[in-house]
């Protein structure tokens, strides 16, 4: 194979894997490390009064009756449970069921679309943010996990977790964040390409000593 030519399939090569690495945010680790939280039900919550939303319709914007009605309608049951995780980025990950996808592919269960998860800081009271986890799934066995949500917790202690739907079913487990080189996202991303090169290079090289001992 010409050497350009194998230069430029490596290095397209090199260059998705790079992609696909940031995509997914690096290798994933331990999905329960931190402990596993059982799902509860959303139960009705307090009716909304003649007067709540008489107010929403005159001095609420577009959708406040709705809304209203929307935040009134459940309330979480759970308590939550109580996890000890280090400081850092910490995976919450919806525990379900796996199904057949095709082709004899399987892919874990997708998450309630009403799925609530709240994170307090256990010192403090302090609610934590959460965010989007890309939605990475794996599967083992009958068992699927999809990484679905994360928070940074400001300091290693204790959090409360809870999680609630209306199916109530399922787990949210606390899991390690993704493995990154020295903890970069960018540096994993950029770790095939390293890789593919140093090889691509390293093989000339040794071509070019074998040849000039001959």
């Amino acid at each position: 194979m010409p050497p350009r030519l194998l230069l430029l399939i490596a290095g397209s090569t090199a260059i998705v894997l790079g992609v696909v690495w940031f995509i997914i945010g690096g290798i994933p680790q331990s999905y329960d490390e931190y402990g596993k939280v059982q799902i509860g039900f959303l139960q009705e919550g307090d009716a909304v009064t003649p007067e709540q939303a008489q107010k929403a319709l005159t001095e609420g914007g577009p959708g406040a009756l709705t809304a209203l009605m929307d935040k009134a309608k459940k309330k979480a049951n759970s308590a939550g449970t109580t996890v000890d995780v280090p400081e850092g980025e910490v995976r919450l990950n919806w525990e379900g069921g796996v199904e057949n996808i095709g082709g004899g592919s399987r892919s874990a269960s997708e998450q309630p679309d009403d799925l609530e998860v709240v994170v307090v800081q256990e010192s403090t009271g302090e609610q934590i943010k959460t965010e989007g986890a890309g939605g990475y799934d794996s599967v083992v066995g009958d068992t699927g996990w999809v990484s679905w949500r994360k928070f940074e917790a400001p300091e290693a202690g204790t959090y409360i977790v809870s999680a609630n739907s209306d199916s109530g079913a399922g787990f949210l487990t606390i899991g390690k964040a993704f493995w990154n080189p020295g903890g970069s996202r960018v540096l994993g991303a950029l770790l095939p390409v390293i890789l593919v090169f140093g090889l691509i290079f390293g093989g000339y090289a040794a071509l070019d000593r074998l040849r000039a001992n001959r």
